[in-house]
């Protein structure tokens, strides 16, 4: 029975490994192009009365561990962000691109934006957004990855 368990956990710890080596070497590399910018994103005016939100979603933190003179900036992240309006009802939704950027038109309002992960993590958040018109909203979701 001992050496049944100990046949699972080599593997396991070969795994773990391997992930860790994995994230590790993404750190390193330091590349600043997949660097979410959607802080610096301004409200665009809007032609034709069109209205709505545009963003980023960046996942953080994506290094097992961090070092000062080595910088773990946040990554985008593909999902589908959905907006909810009163009462929790589906406004709109729209598909990120593969660095987390997106546009929603959406009417002015208030609304609540969320996302659909097909993982149990990241988990989904709620970012609060108001819509003026004439404008497009610019938003930042910040999602934790859980890595500690």
């Amino acid at each position: 029975m001992v050496s049944g368990l100990r046949d699972w956990r080599a593997p396991l710890a070969l795994a773990a490994v391997l992930l860790a080596a994995a994230l590790w070497a993404s750190c390193a590399q330091n590349d600043t192009a997949a660097t979410p910018t959607a802080r610096a994103v301004a409200p665009l005016v809007a032609s034709d009365g069109d209205t709505g939100v545009q963003g980023v979603v960046s996942i953080g933190p994506v290094c097992p561990v961090l070092h000062i003179d080595t910088p773990c900036p946040d990554k985008g992240f593909q999902s589908v962000v959905i907006a909810l309006g009163a009462r929790d009802v589906e406004a709109g939704r729209t598909r990120t691109d593969p660095e987390g950027r997106f546009v929603l038109p959406l009417p002015p309002g208030d609304y609540e934006l969320t996302e659909e992960i097909a993982t149990t993590l990241p988990r989904p958040t709620r970012v609060p957004v108001r819509v003026t018109a004439g404008t497009w909203t610019p938003v930042h979701i910040t999602l934790d990855s859980g890595i500690r």
